[in-house]
């Protein structure tokens, strides 16, 4: 009996622990959303992008690659390297959250060879181990 008891009280905890998590990231999008209206095309709006896209990979297909194809597009558009394979690791982590390692698969193939290119070896890490 205790045991169950035990069980309820862990998982309202889980849910209430969530529930905080999410609230704090809408919190952060937010203010990064207000960061973003006040710039111009540059790595700074990019990688702004590129955070926001991450931050909603976990919840939100249309916001995440709605951030995240802008990020690319103006990316693109002044040869911001870094930025075109965040944003493509944005993308896959949508993906890999939601447990569709296939279609993550392509995307991560061609941030880790942004990064190779890049020489960046911190980033060829992080895209191996998602």
């Amino acid at each position: 009996m205790l045991r169950k008891y035990f069980v309820r009280f862990f998982i309202a905890c889980l849910l209430v622990n969530a529930h905080f998590a999410i609230g704090q990231n809408m919190k952060l999008i937010d203010s990064l959303k207000a960061q973003l209206a006040k710039k111009k095309i540059d790595s700074v709006q990019i990688n702004l992008l590129n955070r926001i896209a991450i931050l909603y990979s976990s919840t939100d297909s249309v916001n995440t690659f709605l951030y995240a194809n802008e990020a690319l597009q103006k990316a693109s558009a002044i040869k911001y390297h870094y930025g075109t394979a965040t944003a493509l690791s944005a993308k896959a982590n949508y993906f890999v959250y939601r447990t569709k390692p296939l279609q993550a698969l392509p995307l991560l193939n061609e941030a880790y060879s942004i990064w190779q290119n890049l020489k960046d070896e911190k980033e060829q890490a992080r895209c191996l181990s998602s």
